[in-house]
């Protein structure tokens, strides 16, 4: 089928599948990572946050033996007015060193824990990406968000607060009980005994944490998919009067994320409570054996001041070390779903850079596809250049057919090729520059229109814009808006008419002039005028076109008709035949009388 000449705004055949400057293929080298090497600390990272433990815990050692001198020099009448000034400027120095350690520690596990996640995020996003649109139909939207948010926040806490503060922690409780040791072991025994009863206690209360996250965790995907149902169907709410219907819904959602949310805050506040009370105990165990010490003269006031003082300071990174175990109980499950998430199959999941696909003419062709639930043995080809008209009642697969072309979904078995190449060989981008879908299921997106106008290529020059929005008559659309070209869209285009949407969204298909073009139901649901506008469209543009259509007005346009049931090709009409077989004369404009009879 001969194109329109280019001047009239549409492409000349040279003019087609402009080869478009379009991002690099997403991901990077991030996303042949391994789920396991993708939820690993840096080494970096856990060398530096040691490195702050272990200076930490010499603070901890410097104070303690500094006023062990002080206190036993006191007691002695020993200490001059030079040596005591001398101390005391020297626990000043080590007590503003300690706060300085402290902010350093707080900036940095933080750091460790916002750019951890901030890499995971982008990793999963880059594998979601990947996942085929069927594959995500068993996973409601507020689960998949709860990936997103609610998980990887449990992975940032337990990161910044768990791993990083709970290693300097460890450290810093390892050299308190070491220096209890070298000032007297006995204390050293009673403070590890202590210490022992806490972390057995806690580990207990572990089993009991996991198991109420996950329950928790699963009533939160429950409110927060149906809470995203509500909003984007908020009109069918109110049209068919079941606002207070699913206002109690949602209040019995909310009850049971409260009371699992209620019963997890319990247990956490009994583990606290552990921790809390182990610090405490551990400076009355080391007073008790001190006083013992200093009566039968084994130890110095000094030294038992010191020790108190080092247990004191052991309060702290025993608290945050009953914390960790929180956050690591918690991050456990999240960490379960995030790995099960990027577990997932996905396309391109081998690492192999997968050659660009290249077309020149635009030639379809099925062979024996198969994709489970919706296509059965698919075998037809489509001539360059020419435009098919699917046929056939809703679920007989026209929309799936359609899918495979535009790769949202790979066959199950046999496959597609465009020009001898089978399209699952090559990557996914370089299909995407080729062939182009419009369908209601490719709602408008948030942003600009001329975000939304170009999204298929967003470096497009200025003349390429100003074709497609001649081609479409968007100037009507973009003089009623009130920033014209700037103009926000709201997600899905609700703040447009279904007429000046569904033309956006052709635009978008069209941009950069694809070798194929796939248009599933074009001009359902709107008025006649922009129904003759699309169908001049289609009938002028210079690609080959595969469209799914119920309107006999519509494949009468086609150079070919095909009827599908039940997921297989039942008929094969030309054009001129499926023209002849309408009832009554077809009254179609001139611009319509296309197709074979042009051949």
């Amino acid at each position: 089928m001969a194109s329109i000449n280019s001047t009239q705004g549409y492409a000349d055949d040279d003019d087609l599948g402009i080869d478009m400057e379009v991002d690099d293929e997403p991901g990077g080298a991030l996303r042949t990572l391994l789920p396991e090497e993708v939820v690993r600390i840096s080494k970096r990272s856990l060398a530096l946050i040691t490195g702050i433990g272990i200076l930490e815990a010499g603070i901890i050692v410097a104070t303690a033996l500094l006023l062990r001198r002080a206190v036993d020099d006191m007691i002695r009448n020993q200490a001059s007015g030079s040596v005591m000034s001398e101390l005391v400027a020297a626990l000043i120095v080590v007590a503003l060193a300690g706060g300085f350690l402290r902010m350093i520690e707080f900036s940095v596990s933080e750091s460790i824990g916002y750019r951890y996640v901030e890499r995971l995020r982008m990793v999963m996003y880059s594998h979601l990406q990947r996942i085929a649109p069927r594959q995500m139909q068993d996973n409601s939207r507020g689960a998949i968000l709860l990936r997103f948010v609610g998980d990887l926040t449990t992975i940032r806490v337990f990161v910044s607060r768990g791993l990083a503060r709970g290693i300097v922690a460890s450290i810093t409780l390892v050299g308190g009980l070491v220096l209890l040791a070298v000032i007297e072991i006995e204390m050293a025994l009673v403070v590890s005994g202590i210490f022992l009863v806490s972390a057995a206690l806690s580990l207990a209360e572990g089993g009991q944490i996991r198991q109420l996250t996950r329950r928790a965790r699963r009533q939160r995907a429950n409110l927060i998919t149906n809470l995203a149902e509500q909003v984007q169907g908020m009109a069918v709410l109110q049209v068919n009067g079941r606002t207070s219907g699913e206002y109690d819904r949602l209040s019995r959602q909310n009850s049971r994320l409260t009371t699992a949310l209620l019963r997890y805050a319990r247990v956490r506040g009994v583990l606290r409570a552990i921790s809390t009370s182990t610090g405490s105990l551990a400076v009355v165990g080391v007073l008790v054996v001190g006083s013992f010490s200093v009566t039968s003269g084994d130890t110095t006031v000094g030294s038992v001041v010191a020790a108190m003082i080092v247990a004191r300071q052991l309060v702290r990174p025993t608290r945050e070390l009953g914390l960790a175990h929180d956050y690591w109980q918690s991050a456990k499950v999240s960490r379960e779903k995030i790995l099960s998430f990027l577990r997932r199959p996905y396309r391109e999941s081998d690492g192999i850079e997968r050659p660009k696909l290249r077309v020149s003419r635009g030639r379809v062709s099925f062979q024996d596809v198969h994709l489970k639930d919706s296509l059965h043995g698919i075998t037809q080809d489509v001539e360059a250049r020419r435009i098919v008209a699917i046929m056939g009642p809703n679920g007989a697969g026209k929309s799936s057919l359609l899918a495979v072309v535009a790769r949202l979904a790979d066959p199950d078995h046999g496959s597609v090729s465009i020009d001898g190449q089978v399209i699952a060989d090559y990557s996914l981008r370089s299909c995407a520059r080729q062939v182009s879908l419009m369908s209601d299921a490719l709602p408008l997106m948030r942003g600009s229109l001329r975000r939304n106008i170009l999204y298929r290529w967003r470096d497009a020059p200025e003349s390429e814009l100003q074709r497609v929005i001649e081609i479409c008559s968007l100037e009507t659309v973009i003089d009623q808006l009130p920033d014209g070209l700037e103009s926000g869209i709201k997600e899905g285009g609700t703040n447009l008419s279904a007429g000046h949407a569904a033309r956006v969204a052709f635009a978008r298909a069209i941009v950069g002039t694809p070798r194929v073009l796939l248009l599933d139901e074009p001009t359902n649901n709107l008025d006649r005028a922009t129904k003759e506008r699309f169908r001049e469209i289609i009938v002028r543009y210079g690609g080959t076109v595969l469209m799914a259509t119920h309107d006999p007005e519509e494949a009468a346009l086609a150079d070919a008709v095909w009827r599908m049931e039940e997921g297989r090709i039942v008929e094969v009409i030309s054009g001129s035949d499926f023209r002849s077989s309408l009832a009554g004369p077809t009254q179609l404009p001139a611009w319509g009388l296309v197709g074979d009879s042009l051949s």
